[in-house]
């Protein structure tokens, strides 16, 4: 579980905390919101997070498997292999997933909690 709140909003960008399993006695993540090229990124890890990072190969291997159950579904909506290496945070990957949800929806969360076990 993750909660994050709005901490600062400017006309080109949103500053969000976030917090792992909501311990605000702990020191904070930070993910920012690009509004201009709706990037979002992680700028600063929570105590409590964090980071793995995946190789091309593990990731390709992923890709290949969803693309053989798409085609065995008749679907031609085939995914592209990636070239390089991704960072993905245990915590900050799921606020990042919740304001892109928001954000998506036509609204700038305030705050929100993700819980996914």
């Amino acid at each position: 579980m993750v909660k994050y709140r709005l901490k600062e909003k400017t006309e080109d960008e949103l500053v969000y905390w976030y917090y792992p399993e909501g311990q605000e006695d702990k020191h904070h993540g930070v993910v920012i919101v690009n509004l201009l090229t709706n990037d979002i990124v992680i700028s600063e890890l929570a105590e409590d997070d964090f980071e793995r990072e995946i190789s091309v190969e593990e990731h390709n291997r992923f890709i290949d498997s969803l693309n053989e159950m798409i085609k065995e579904n008749g679907e031609s909506d085939i995914v592209d292999h990636v070239t390089k290496p991704e960072k993905y945070a245990f915590y900050g990957c799921q606020v990042i997933q919740g304001i892109r949800q928001e954000l998506d929806a036509g609204s700038i969360p305030e705050k929100g909690c993700r819980v996914w076990y």
